[in-house]
């Protein structure tokens, strides 16, 4: 009997031990994330910000902050949305989409992948894709892609602004298409306006286990000024 309560006590102490110490590591989490979001707000009358609404990946929990660039390129994989403005969605068909906002149109294309036309590079055994002309891949896990981006311009004022092919050419599996989520649309392509007129065009595409997000940044003439993209998981 008595090794039974002995036996039943260490068990209870093993279990207050263990959680202690995951809220102690959440604790921790929580207060790096804080102590970035603190600096990044103090950057903000220095520098670029944003305002964001942010995942807490340890205790599953969203939040609105303003961050940096520099957080973003970082803490990419905390990122669910921007607090901008949204354009409006338009799907064209399966392939195309159309973001709409004024006079403001980011047109988005693409098309099954043209190997024929592309330089494949293979690992020492042939199997796992490396890179696509000479260049490293996003949206698939060493597989031959099935889909990638075939155009994205912009139209101002009818006016049409390509964006150089450099800039979308090693970026596959592209999602353009949106869901019903609880009668909530969800859309994995957005574009947003923020408050000094600047474009900020996201992307989040996958083949399943290539999950990836692209955000492109435009200056106020429409000008794309950089591409931040990373792994969200």
């Amino acid at each position: 009997m008595k090794i039974k309560i002995l036996l039943i006590t260490l068990i209870l102490i093993s279990c207050q031990t263990k959680g202690k110490k995951e809220q102690i590591e959440i604790k921790q989490s929580e207060k790096k994330v804080e102590q970035k979001v603190k600096q990044a707000s103090e950057l903000i009358n220095n520098g670029e910000y944003f305002k964001v609404r942010l995942f807490h990946p340890e205790t599953e929990i969203e939040f609105d902050s303003i961050v940096s660039k520099e957080f973003i390129k970082d803490d990419l994989f905390t990122l669910l949305e921007f607090n901008y403005p949204r354009f409006k969605s338009k799907l064209i068909d399966k392939n195309s989409i159309e973001l709409i906002k004024g006079n403001i149109k980011i047109v988005i294309k693409t098309t099954e992948f043209q190997k024929g036309k592309r330089e494949l590079k293979f690992d020492s055994n042939e199997k796992f894709l490396e890179k696509i002309d000479g260049k490293d891949i996003y949206g698939t896990d060493g597989n031959i892609p099935k889909k990638e981006i075939s155009d994205l311009y912009l139209i101002v004022d009818n006016l049409k602004i390509e964006i150089p092919k450099k800039q979308y050419n090693d970026l596959f599996e592209p999602t353009i298409e949106c869901l019903n989520d609880n009668d909530d649309l969800y859309c994995y392509t957005v574009a947003y306006l923020n408050e000094k007129g600047e474009i900020i065009l996201t992307m989040q595409n996958s083949d399943g286990a290539g999950s990836y997000m692209v955000i492109f940044l435009f200056d106020k003439k429409y000008n794309l000024k950089e591409r931040i993209i990373g792994y969200q998981f």
